[in-house]
């Protein structure tokens, strides 16, 4: 049996992360704060007047696939190329997403108690 590595794993498994979290990032949004909620569907806030703000989470997702008959031959330069391109198809999921939710806020302000629609 081979050996784990389990810091090695987490290493590469965070340099990957970084580099897809670079490339998601898009103008007018790539300075807004995100954060990872492993559990859940979505996120409530109750505020000091009592007004309460349910935001239902907004799945992204992209598959990589690599072909195990052409393993031999896939470099590191391949992989990082499905992972640019992962990363860009879910900065383009995430971008609507975001204007709808600056349009939603710009133009109906929420009162008390009062949900927003998801999206």
């Amino acid at each position: 049996m081979l050996p784990d590595y389990p810091e090695i794993k987490k290493k590469i498994s965070d340099a990957y992360t970084l580099r897809m979290n670079m490339l998601i990032k898009q103008a007018p949004f790539d300075d807004v704060a995100t954060h990872t909620i492993f559990e859940g569907h979505k996120n409530r806030i109750i505020r000091h007047d009592g007004t309460i703000d349910d935001t239902e989470f907004k799945e992204v997702v992209c598959d990589i696939s690599i072909d195990l008959n052409n393993f031999e031959d896939t470099t590191v330069e391949d992989i990082l190329k499905k992972i640019d391109e992962c990363a860009v198809e879910m900065g383009k999921q995430q971008s609507p997403h975001y204007l709808y939710l600056l349009y939603y806020y710009l133009k109906t302000p929420l009162k008390k108690n009062q949900q927003k629609p998801s999206v």
